[in-house]
């Protein structure tokens, strides 16, 4: 999903914690199940469900926003480059050959 989706490291931090939150969600959701299943929660429930929900999510909610947002930044800071005129220029200069 990384490879095809414009999302980049914004995209990992929200999927690493919306991850999170739907597997918090999960435990609470199936907290009433008996103790018979607790076992299968752990080792099979929680992982299949919480990696489907949250790659469905990314897929179709998160991915075109946050690819859209990094697409805008990096377009913003290569017409800052090329005029000169980057808010990081003294921090992260880079060599043009001069």
């Amino acid at each position: 999903m990384a490879a095809n989706g414009d999302a980049g490291f914004l995209g990992g931090l929200i999927a690493g914690f919306l991850a999170g939150y739907i597997v918090v969600g999960l435990k609470k959701l199936f907290s009433g199940l008996p103790a018979s299943l607790e076992g299968i929660k752990t080792i099979l429930i929680y992982p299949l469900l919480g990696i489907a929900i949250t790659g469905f999510i990314m897929l179709y909610v998160v991915n075109q926003p946050v690819g859209a947002l990094n697409t805008a930044i990096s377009d913003w800071l290569q017409k800052s480059r090329d005029r000169k005129c980057c808010p990081f220029r003294n921090c992260c200069r880079v060599n043009d050959g001069v």
